[in-house]
């Protein structure tokens, strides 16, 4: 008998909805579940499915406003609502049905709290669960891995443009974890500005400034956001003894200096798949073989904390309010 597993997309808006276009390419035979209470979340998800070539894999697509109850398991579920209701979310989804894999969009939660009380319950219904701090899984990025492998002194910086650092600093403190091989050892935020901006969605906030922070191993990161200057504009610098990278994902280029070769700049591509493009493989190699190449929960649960506790450290230095969370997604 063919097994059909049983994919589920909580929270189709925009990074959702990829997934969902995604996930119609897929190389094993699936059926859909698509929900978010949103109309027009839903209508747009459904436009960008249909726009995908036929697969036959796809047994079925059911988009929904509400969590269906007819469903007996679900062998892989993708959540991706904003954080301040994830942890309200994943609760009702676990509550309903036996979920076997997870992957959770980031920022994951809002407060300390919130982390630790969705660490316990994925634990303790022993699901496999994954974060989509997607450049650990792509080609390009663990070609740097390698490139500067065994090397000291490692720095990393990422800035020179406005690219919302209260909702993306996790990706790239994220990177520098995994490409130095180590942990967070300190996060400095004296440099951070004393404004609090509206995010470009509703009901959430962005600060700009300079945040850095130490690795256990002695490896650093620093990273600017400056207002108002155009997101595409973000760069990468990343450097140790005897090598050196500047990277702009949005342009797909890179430059490669080396001390060997007296520092001359080699020039490569440097290619980042949309997720719409990228989704499919992730779920089929854990749908395959029961893991990927993401960052696990509890280890993005760990690099999550540092950076929450110092957004919160800095809300309530600037401001009037007393933050208890950390109002980003």
């Amino acid at each position: 008998m063919l097994d059909v597993k049983k994919i589920m997309i909580v929270g189709c808006g925009g990074i959702g909805s990829r997934h969902l276009e995604a996930l119609c390419k897929i190389m094993i035979p699936i059926k859909l579940f698509a929900v978010d209470p949103n109309e027009k979340s839903l209508q747009n998800a459904k436009k960008l499915a249909s726009k995908v070539i036929p697969n036959n894999n796809i047994k079925s697509i059911n988009f929904l406003k509400e969590l269906p109850e007819n469903i007996d398991k679900i062998d892989l579920c993708i959540l991706a609502t904003s954080s301040d209701v994830r942890l309200k979310v994943l609760k009702q989804i676990i509550s309903i049905y036996p979920v076997k894999n997870m992957i959770l969009e980031k920022v994951l939660f809002q407060s300390i709290h919130e982390l630790d009380e969705a660490k316990n319950i994925i634990a303790a219904k022993k699901i496999n669960c994954w974060v989509n701090c997607f450049r650990r899984e792509e080609k390009c990025w663990k070609k740097i891995k390698d490139y500067f492998l065994g090397n000291s002194n490692m720095k990393l910086y990422y800035g020179k443009s406005d690219w919302s650092m209260c909702c993306n600093s996790i990706h790239i403190v994220d990177l520098a974890v995994w490409l130095f091989n180590s942990k967070i050892k300190h996060i400095d935020i004296s440099n951070l500005n004393n404004t609090i901006y509206q995010s470009k969605r509703q009901g959430f906030i962005e600060l700009t400034g300079i945040l850095s922070g130490k690795l256990e191993n002695g490896g650093t990161f620093v990273l600017e956001s400056i207002h108002e200057i155009p997101e595409e504009k973000v760069e990468f610098e990343i450097s140790s003894d005897t090598r050196k990278i500047k990277i702009n994902e949005y342009e797909g280029k890179a430059i490669l200096y080396k001390k060997e070769n007296n520092w001359v700049a080699e020039e490569y591509e440097f290619h980042i798949p949309f997720q719409s493009e990228k989704t499919q493989k992730i779920v089929e190699k854990i749908l395959e073989y029961g893991e990927c190449d993401l960052t696990t929960l509890n280890e993005s649960i760990e690099i999550h904390k540092p950076l929450l506790d110092n957004f919160i450290t800095h809300l309530n230095k600037i401001s009037d309010s007393k933050y208890t969370y950390c109002p980003i997604t």
